[in-house]
């Protein structure tokens, strides 16, 4: 049974339109941090009243802010919505089917071999039976634990982006303190790793299925030195799917920390 990823899609256009609490706050922050900008703005200018130096440049920042935080919902939609691009490959069958592909595999193997079936080849396709109900039943098992780890990455990325959101009009205010100045450039290197991390999961799922086939029948030709026994080949078959599950676990969780030091460090 394939789990379908489209909820995590339905989930962030709820929260983009459904929540009218969630867009009031955001929008009495924004409003909030515009008044804040606007009356360091005339603190600026009514200092450039009294000295002799008018530095008008350190305006410019201050207006740009404001920009900013009158379009950056648009500007936000239309990031989201690129990342929803990059989730719609969850949602593609060739990109989750990992365990019914080693399946599959099996049955392509003992349908082979039953074209050409004597005495011997039979016991070697009961084998590989045997050795399909065992992959089907540890990839039951693998299934579950796989899109549980695969679901809260990406649901955690969702939540990240929907905060990021929330805190800008923070963070542009907190920008205009010698103390946290730049904690907008911060915000926009959190914001660019989960464009990264995006890649990074789909680049994850497309290479560990070509990881299990080449793993699977490579094993099978070199180590067993029977590239026909459907039995030898159930076997790596299944081995495959354990080993498989490890390294994508190792890889989600190595690709998240990797991206997220790489963004940071930009």
């Amino acid at each position: 049974m394939d789990l379908d990823f489209s909820f995590i899609k339905m989930l962030s256009e709820q929260i983009r339109g459904g929540l009218t609490f969630y867009e009031y706050t955001i929008n009495g922050l924004r409003a909030l941090a515009v008044l804040f900008i606007i009356v360091k703005i005339i603190e600026i200018v009514a200092k450039f009243s009294v000295s002799e130096k008018d530095d008008w440049s350190r305006l410019f920042p201050l207006v740009g802010y404001i920009i900013l935080l009158c379009v950056y919902p648009n500007i936000m939609k239309i990031a989201e919505d690129g990342l929803q691009k990059l989730d719609e490959l969850m949602y593609k069958p060739e990109h989750k089917d990992l365990y019914k592909s080693a399946i599959d595999m099996i049955w392509d193997k003992i349908k082979e071999e039953g074209e050409n079936m004597d005495l011997f080849s039979l016991f070697d396709v009961v084998g590989g039976f045997i050795y399909m109900l065992f992959v089907a039943i540890v990839a039951s098992f693998l299934q579950v634990g796989d899109y549980s780890i695969t679901a809260s990455y990406l649901l955690q990325r969702v939540f990240i982006i929907e905060f990021l959101r929330f805190v800008l009009p923070l963070v542009v205010v907190l920008s205009l303190t010698d103390k946290f100045k730049n904690a907008f450039v911060m915000w926009i290197k959190r914001f660019i790793g989960m464009f990264l991390l995006g890649l990074s999961y789909i680049a994850v799922i497309k290479f560990i299925i070509k990881a299990h086939e080449i793993f699977v029948t490579v094993n099978n030709i070199t180590v067993t030195g029977d590239p026909t026994s459907v039995t030898d080949f159930g076997y790596w078959s299944l081995l495959g799917v354990c080993f498989i599950f490890t390294l994508k676990v190792k890889l989600l969780a190595m690709v998240t920390s990797y991206v997220q030091s790489f963004s940071n460090s930009l």
